[in-house]
C-alpha cells in the first residue's frame, strides 16, 4: 500500500470520472435552460469527445482540469440560481465552489467576473449590476468568508511549513504580462488550441452570434474569453510544460459550452446542405481529436517541442513502426529554451501564415 499500485491508480482515474459527470449533470441543465434537447445532447457529446477533456480524463486523469471543468459548471448553475432568488442557500454554496476553483488552480479566480458580466448588455446596465451588488453586500461577504476559509488549509499549511501566509511554489517562474504569447497560445504547432481542438471554433462562432440572440452573454463571454487567454498567454511556459495541447483552457470549457450550444442551434436551422457539411466537419474535428489523442498516448505527438514538419509528417500516424520513425520524429521536433523563457526571452519563431 505504497499509493502507487493498481488499486489506487484505478480509484484516482475513477473519482476523476465521478467529478466529471457531476460536471456534466450541472452542465446538462445549464444548456436545457436555453436549449432544446437536442441541442444539448449534441453539444455534451462535442465537449466530451471533441476536446481534450476527454483526455485529461482518462490519460491524466489526475491532472487539475477536469475537476474545476465540473466546478466551473456547478458555479455557473448557482449563478444563475443565485440571479433569480438571492437565497442563502445559493450564496452559501457559490461560496465553497468558489473557494475550491481557485484552490485548485488560483489564475481561475476571474470566473468570479461571471456574475458581475452576466445579463449586462450596457455600460447602463453594468451600473446597474455594481449598484446590485452592493445592494446584496451580505451575500457579497458571506461568499468572500466561504473562500477565504476554503483556502485556508493550504494558508496554515505554508505558514506551517516556509514561516509565510503566502508562498510562491513555482520559484523563478513568472507571468510577462508585457509580452504575450497570444498568437503562439492560439494557432502554434506547439500547443495552439485552436489548432488541437478546432471544434472549440464553434464556441468562437458562437459568441459572435450571442451579438444577436443571447445578448445577455455577449459581453461577459467577450471580456472573460479574451482576459482568460491573455492571462494564460502571458505564463512564460506559454505551452504549459509536458502536455496534449492547451491544457489550461479545458477549465473554462463549462462556459463556452453555452456559445458551443448556440452555434448547434444555429446549424440545425439551416438549410439540409448546411446541416450536412456541419455535421461532417464536426465529426472530423471529433475524429481528429480522438486520433491524436492516441498519437499523444503513443508519443507521436511530442509533448513540448511539435513544429510544422513533425505535425504533418506524422498526422496519419497512429503509432511509430520502428527506430527510424523516431529517428525522424527526433529530428524534426525543436524542444523549447525554457531557460531563455523563464527570462521573459522569446525563443519561439512562430509565424501564423
Amino acid at each position: 500500500a505504497d499509493g502507487f499500485s493498481k488499486p489506487y491508480e484505478f480509484f484516482l482515474t475513477f473519482s476523476c470520472l465521478f467529478y466529471l459527470f457531476i460536471g456534466f449533470f450541472y452542465l446538462r441543465k445549464i444548456l436545457l435552460r436555453m436549449f432544446t434537447e437536442w441541442v444539448t445532447s449534441i453539444t455534451l457529446l462535442c465537449i466530451v469527445f471533441g476536446t481534450h477533456l476527454y483526455y485529461y480524463s482518462t490519460t491524466e486523469a489526475t491532472m487539475s482540469h477536469a475537476y474545476n471543468f465540473s466546478l466551473i459548471a456547478c458555479f455557473i448553475y448557482y449563478t444563475f440560481k443565485w440571479h433569480e432568488q438571492q437565497k442563502l442557500l445559493y450564496t452559501i454554496l457559490l461560496g465553497s465552489i468558489g473557494g475550491l476553483i481557485i484552490l485548485i488552480r488560483p489564475v481561475n479566480i476571474i470566473i468570479f467576473l461571471f456574475p458581475l458580466l452576466y445579463n449586462v448588455k450596457s455600460l447602463i446596465e453594468l451600473k446597474e449590476k455594481t449598484l446590485f451588488f452592493i445592494g446584496h453586500w451580505k451575500h457579497l461577504l458571506v461568499i468572500a468568508v466561504l473562500v477565504l476559509l476554503v483556502i485556508s488549509p493550504q494558508l496554515f499549511y505554508w505558514k506551517h511549513v516556509t514561516g509565510d501566509w503566502l508562498f510562491n511554489s513555482y520559484v523563478g517562474e513568472k507571468f510577462y504580462f508585457s509580452k504575450p504569447h497570444l498568437m503562439e497560445f492560439l494557432f502554434s504547432y506547439r500547443k495552439g488550441w485552436l489548432l488541437y481542438t478546432p471544434i472549440m471554433i464553434l464556441s468562437i462562432i458562437g459568441i459572435i452570434l450571442s451579438y444577436k440572440h443571447h445578448k445577455n452573454y455577449f459581453y461577459g463571454l467577450v471580456i472573460f474569453l479574451a482576459l482568460n487567454i491573455y492571462i494564460l498567454s502571458s505564463w512564460w511556459c506559454w505551452w504549459y510544460g509536458g502536455s496534449f495541447g492547451m491544457r489550461p483552457m479545458i477549465d473554462i470549457y463549462a462556459l463556452l459550452a453555452i456559445p458551443f450550444a448556440l452555434s448547434i442551434k444555429w446549424i440545425i436551422q439551416k438549410q439540409i446542405f448546411i446541416k450536412i457539411l456541419s455535421a461532417w466537419i464536426i465529426l472530423y474535428f471529433i475524429n481528429l481529436n480522438l486520433f491524436q489523442t492516441a498519437q499523444k498516448r503513443y508519443n507521436v505527438l511530442h509533448w513540448d517541442s511539435m513544429t510544422k514538419s513533425a505535425y504533418w509528417c506524422n498526422f496519419n500516424t497512429l503509432k511509430m513502426k520502428n527506430a527510424n520513425d523516431w529517428k525522424l520524429l527526433e529530428d524534426q521536433i525543436q524542444p523549447p529554451n525554457y531557460e531563455a523563457a523563464k527570462k521573459g526571452i522569446d525563443e519561439y519563431d512562430f509565424a501564423p501564415f
